[in-house]
């Protein structure tokens, strides 16, 4: 699960001066928000991890970005985060960073800032899926991350010059006073690169997303603000230069860098999903076990499933939850979930069976109902099984007996990658790009030198 949490920038901001010409009502009304989230999401688990049932059924899913379901997944994982220090974290860079970018915006504007930047973190991270791989297609993003990486974009084109009191962790601790520039495209480079080398846990082509975002809209929505700031003959008194210092060369170096890197990956995953198109069926399996139908599932997942076109072999991406991983690979060895023989049928299923699974023969009993696409995939399928676990040391032995008293099974596709990033590849090489035009050329024209 990709978390979008802003502490992996390697340092921490502890305080930073800023024109708060306003209140931060939003500021403080999306923290409020999020806590309150946080508690009615992770109570279930005494406020320890957020609950399974929420985050399979509100993540960001990459591969569901083209159903009904796409949008509104987009803005509801933007409030869900998995545990508390992912929410302390994410919370605490908007509190530090929010308050001075929204006394320049005001509510409305640094509102638009903030949702437009989450939207494009959900957009940067699906492009990304061609450079990941199939398998991150149906993994749940969630977190603020990506919408306050867009504050962080903002900040730097608002206050690049502002004295920023922070610890940096390069394995050991600096901490100091940085200006404000070079704490922040530190932590955008950091998250390219991390992007580059796909670590796994958090999402940080989605960070990059955010953050470019941010540094577009802070010029597309506050350059009248701070125009009017900066000339005397508006206000009665001035309280900011005509003309902010801006970023500088070496800041800019980095920045045009980042972005192009940025564009890079993103043509490539374009070219990498078109290529796995041509020779994979992809599907997204989600599973829901439970009591009864009628009851919310205990265990819930989702996997990448991979059918290789013209045969019969596939593969599937890696599922953590025990049970739903279990029930899946009984199905997949019994031709269960995949069965060229039921091509676009529904039908009952009651059977006993034995299963091979790691060299050991495995009892398989299920109920079941189920339809098939054209291509022998199960679409939809519910019921109840029993099987027993396969335990190894040593060598590998059958284990306890698990009972699966409901499960249903879901799978969207066959999809298209290229179908499915190319409009979010347009909207981000769009902002890319206007986000490198104004780091480059307006850098100074939005920047306050001074602030209250």
């Amino acid at each position: 699960m990709p978390c979008q949490q802003l502490s992996h920038a390697m340092g921490i901001p502890m305080g930073a001066a800023s024109a708060e010409l306003r209140r931060p009502i939003a500021t403080i009304s999306i923290i409020v928000a999020n806590v309150v989230i946080y508690i009615l999401t992770t109570y279930k688990n005494s406020f320890v991890s957020i609950n399974s049932d929420v985050l399979w059924n509100y993540g960001y899913i990459p591969a569901y970005l083209l159903t009904d379901q796409g949008i509104m997944r987009i803005f509801t994982s933007m409030f869900l985060h998995a545990d508390p220090l992912h929410i302390f974290f994410n919370m605490y860079f908007l509190y530090i960073f929010g308050k001075g970018v929204e006394g320049i915006l005001g509510v409305s504007r640094f509102l638009a800032l903030y949702i437009v930047s989450g939207v494009l973190a959900a957009f940067l991270h699906t492009v990304s899926v061609g450079f990941q791989g199939a398998s991150a297609l149906s993994i749940p993003a969630v977190g603020a991350s990506g919408a306050i990486s867009g504050v962080l974009g903002a900040y730097l084109m608002l206050y690049p010059a502002t004295p920023l009191a922070m610890c940096l962790f390069l394995p050991f601790p600096i901490c100091g006073t940085f200006r404000a520039s070079t704490f922040l495209l530190f932590w955008f480079a950091v998250q390219v690169l991390y992007g580059y080398l796909r670590l796994g846990g958090v999402a940080f082509f989605a960070h990059a997303g955010g953050f470019i975002a941010g540094v577009a809209l802070s010029w597309l929505l506050g350059r009248d603000i701070v125009a009017r700031l900066k000339h005397p003959f508006s206000y009665t008194l001035s309280i900011f230069t005509e003309m902010g210092e801006g970023l500088g060369r070496g800041a800019k170096v980095v920045m045009v860098i980042a972005i192009l890197s940025l564009m890079g990956v993103s043509l490539y995953s374009y070219y990498s999903g078109t290529s796995i198109d041509r020779s994979q069926l992809i599907y997204a399996v989600s599973v829901n076990i439970g009591s009864s139908p009628n009851e919310p599932p205990y265990s819930s997942s989702m996997a990448t499933l991979l059918v290789t076109r013209g045969s019969s072999d596939f593969s599937m991406s890696p599922i953590v939850d025990d049970a739903s991983r279990i029930l899946v690979n009984r199905l997949l060895a019994s031709n269960i979930l995949i069965n060229t023989e039921s091509r676009g049928s529904t039908e009952d299923i009651r059977r006993s069976l034995t299963v091979t699974i790691l060299n050991v023969p495995v009892p398989f009993s299920i109920s079941a109902r189920a339809s098939y696409d054209n291509n022998g995939v199960m679409i939809y399928g519910y019921g109840s099984a029993v099987t027993r676990s396969v335990v190894c040391g040593v060598t590998c032995t059958l284990g306890d007996v698990i009972q699966y008293p409901w499960f249903e099974i879901r799978s969207v596709g066959p999809m298209s990658i290229t179908n499915l990033i190319t409009i979010p590849l347009l909207i981000s090489m769009l902002f890319l790009l206007l986000s490198l035009y104004v780091a480059v050329a307006k850098d100074r024209e939005i920047s306050l030198s001074n602030y209250m």
